[in-house]
């Protein structure tokens, strides 16, 4: 459900961020379906953290996680990616995208997905 899916970004973050010592800048969520429909999106405020929308100008100086869609971070990389929201169930669950999605990560990848 939507609060597991939360919780679950919301542990992956604080774990990255605090006992990785991973900057906010360098770390990445990306979301499988429209920012519109994210509950990773609505929630944005994870601890100390906040997820801002993908900025150029901003990514990797600023001091916010930044976080889009799948569809809109190809062609680029972070340090650490998290892909989330994925659901086998759906059409979010393509191979193509889940390939563009795994292939951001410099160092560390983690992926969400709702239990099935």
């Amino acid at each position: 459900d939507e609060k597991c899916m939360t919780d679950s970004v919301n542990s992956l973050l604080q774990h990255f961020h605090i006992e990785g010592k991973v900057p906010p800048n360098k770390i990445t969520v990306l979301i499988a379906n429209s920012m519109r429909k994210s509950p990773v999106w609505a929630h944005r405020r994870f601890g100390n953290l906040t997820l801002s929308k993908l900025d150029f100008d901003k990514f990797t100086r600023g001091n916010d996680v930044q976080c889009t869609t799948l569809e809109s971070f190809k062609g680029l990389d972070a340090d650490v990616s998290i892909v989330c929201e994925l659901d086998r169930r759906r059409a979010n669950w393509d191979p193509h995208r889940l390939y563009v999605a795994c292939s951001r990560a410099k160092h560390v990848l983690a992926v969400v997905e709702y239990a099935t």
